[in-house]
């Protein structure tokens, strides 16, 4: 699944907040038309974003977290292209 979600032209990424036993976890996700990648982080950084999109470079689809914003390939946001 991961190399199918890493393999997409374009992916959705977002990240919630997961609770495990009362401690605040993310989970953070990677949709795309064929498959929904999913890890639980304990962070919500740039770091747990890498991990989850590791070499994938493809447009991001996304909302306008900070670590989205600073994505050098091309990015899409709800209503903005942004190159």
């Amino acid at each position: 699944m991961a190399g199918v979600a890493r393999g997409a032209e374009v992916n959705y990424v977002d990240e919630t907040c997961w609770f495990k036993e009362h401690d605040l976890k993310w989970l953070w996700a990677m949709v795309n038309e064929q498959v929904a990648l999913y890890r639980i982080d304990d962070h919500r950084s740039k770091h747990a974003f890498q991990d989850l999109v590791q070499y994938w470079n493809g447009i991001l689809v996304s909302d306008g977290y900070g670590v989205y914003k600073h994505w050098i390939n091309d990015r899409q946001t709800c209503d903005t292209w942004h190159t």
